[in-house]
């Protein structure tokens, strides 16, 4: 018996509920109108997270004059943009970047994703590094990190000390054979799109041991971008033709806002959320016979990558990303401009011609 996750059961109840018009800009409308219905006045910060995850830009752009009269500003009126810089701690990862659609969990959800772990003999942490850094903690955990952001696997190894398996990996490519049906459990956090999502199940798989496993890993909200609610239910799909035991929900978890994000929403004009608005719902599914699910499946071909070249300086905290395509012109001439990425959308980066980009979200590109 299996009972399906929150965000699937919303999604597939608007879904029959609006019939036709089932869009994301009708649903937003729907949940704008519901939300300010239930109260006279309502914080910013409410809003956000009632508003299934969609981005602030997006929101505050959806409303009309008489919504924005009855939103609390107060405490977030005048933000005052801030990197907090700590450097000097011992335990600290280098910055998040946007081309890594690097998002992580707060520090208390990583606690709370950690409480699920520990009576696991053998965890991966499949693009969690948040998550392996905790786990550092806890010797008595047989624990191993596969990240496509070799800093920060440099950074782990630097700081673990020999406590968890640290592995330069890109999920575009297969899992090496010595990680192979391995692992009681993996805990990943893929982009939130839908071709990702399958491609990280895939590689999931292929890390659970042959007799049982759990995947443990958000679900992105309904109106996180575009087309998140029909992307959920195609995944809830994708997971039953493919077949598990059983989907639980673990709750909500929240992420901390990355220096970039701020940058976006300041350079928009809307007023930074004062708290970690971005949560998504924790799920753990469970399969048995991992090798009989993985004859259902094929590695989905993803088609947008850059292969970004990545380095880190510890001295001044700063993040690079380099475009190599871009980088080395072969001798021709070109012209250099800077910009800032003002959207999170990963749309936003195709066909731009970037040669680096930094954690700030400033980026140079070629005329």
């Amino acid at each position: 018996m299996y009972f399906k996750a929150k965000t699937f059961e919303n999604s597939i109840k608007f879904k029959e509920e609006l019939h036709n018009d089932y869009n994301f800009y009708t649903i937003l409308e729907k949940q704008i109108i519901k939300t300010f219905n239930s109260s006279n006045n309502i914080s910013y910060f409410d809003l956000l997270r009632k508003t299934h995850g969609v981005f602030p830009v997006e929101l505050i752009n959806s409303l009309n004059a008489k919504f924005m009269t009855k939103i609390d500003f107060n405490s977030e009126k005048n933000p005052i943009y801030n990197h907090v810089n700590n450097s000097q701690s011992v335990l600290k990862l280098p910055p998040a970047h946007m081309a890594n659609y690097d998002w992580r969990y707060s520090k208390q959800s990583t606690r709370k994703i950690i409480s699920y772990l520990e009576k696991s003999t053998s965890i991966c942490c499949l693009g969690t590094p948040s998550v392996a850094l905790e786990l550092m903690s806890k010797p008595f955990i047989n624990a191993t990190l596969l990240d496509i952001n070799k800093p920060i696997i440099e950074q782990i190894q630097s700081l673990q000390n020999g406590l968890i398996d640290a592995y330069c990996y890109n999920v575009l490519n297969n899992i090496p054979e010595c990680y192979q049906s391995k692992f009681d459990v993996v805990i990943m956090d893929p982009p939130w799109y839908l071709d990702y999502y399958k491609l990280f199940i895939y590689r999931a798989i292929q890390l659970l041991n042959n007799k049982s496993g759990s995947i443990i890993m958000p679900i992105f909200p309904l109106l996180s971008h575009k087309s998140a609610c029909n992307d959920i239910i195609e995944l809830y799909e994708y997971l039953l033709d493919i077949g598990f035991v059983s989907v639980k929900s673990l709750g909500y978890i929240e992420y901390d806002m990355p220096d970039f994000e701020k940058k976006i929403i300041l350079s928009n004009m809307i007023p930074i959320p004062n708290r970690h608005w971005r949560n998504a719902e924790l799920i753990k599914i469970s399969f048995i016979n991992t090798e009989n699910v993985l004859n259902k499946m094929y590695p989905i071909s993803i088609n947008d990558f850059v292969q970004w070249e990545r380095k880190y300086f510890v001295k001044n905290d700063k993040y690079l990303v380099f475009n190599p395509f871009y980088l080395f012109p072969d001798g021709k001439k070109y012209e250099f401009e800077s910009d800032m990425i003002k959207s999170i959308s990963r749309k936003s980066i195709n066909n731009r011609k970037i040669i680096s980009w930094d954690n700030s979200n400033n980026i140079i590109i070629k005329k």
